[in-house]
């Protein structure tokens, strides 16, 4: 009896509070997600690529590109002709804007 008065005062708050969690409304979700386009795209990059690499260095790799591979956004910068280097690249997933990947080519 004492065991299942324990368990009762043990679980009830947690069926309680995963009812009130569930009761959240839905996320608006646009049809094409939240990078619809390579515009779009491009200025997420800018907001990550800048406050990491800083302005100076992702100016000089203008203009950025953007191409989508199922579902996945890659934007990386342009290397100037002549010019040794990598350029940065950031992979972003189009329905949420989650960042896959950031890095910086050699």
């Amino acid at each position: 009896m004492k065991f299942s008065i324990i368990l009762f005062l043990t679980c009830f708050p947690v069926a309680v509070t995963a009812q009130i969690a569930d009761r959240r409304p839905p996320s608006y979700m646009p049809p094409h997600g939240y990078v619809p386009d390579a515009a779009t795209a491009i200025r997420v990059a800018e907001a990550i690529l800048i406050p990491i690499y800083g302005l100076e260095v992702i100016d000089s790799e203008k203009p950025l590109h953007a191409t989508l591979t199922k579902g996945v956004w890659t934007v990386g910068g342009s290397l100037k002709e002549g010019y040794d280097g990598g350029v940065a690249v950031v992979r972003l997933r189009q329905k949420d804007a989650c960042i896959v990947q950031v890095m910086h080519s050699k």
